[in-house]
């Protein structure tokens, strides 16, 4: 599944409690529960006295599922999401 300038649907952002490097978050669709594979970056900014932002960047696929480029690089594109819902899970991570 890819994400593009129409997409609306709720995503989960998912990684290992101890391993939450770039390379190993995943995010999904939560009604389909589809990987969404062309998300490049998430920001999230969270404000207390004005509105939450999250801005997802995401690169463009062309008609045969292929990164589009523009000299050599792939075509970026961000999607502004506007006070989010945002549901966070926090692990403990025990000290031996």
């Amino acid at each position: 599944m890819n994400m593009d300038e129409t997409y609306s649907r709720r995503i989960r952002i998912e990684g290992g409690i101890d391993d939450t490097h770039g390379h190993r978050l995943h995010v999904y669709d939560i009604e389909t529960g589809e990987v969404i594979t062309n998300i490049m970056s998430i920001s999230i900014f969270l404000n207390a006295r004005e509105e939450s932002i999250a801005d997802v960047v995401y690169c463009e696929i062309d008609e045969r599922g292929k990164y589009k480029q523009e000299a050599g690089k792939p075509i970026a594109e961000t999607k502004r999401l506007v006070d989010p819902e945002i549901a966070v899970t926090a692990f403990e991570r025990n000290k031996e």
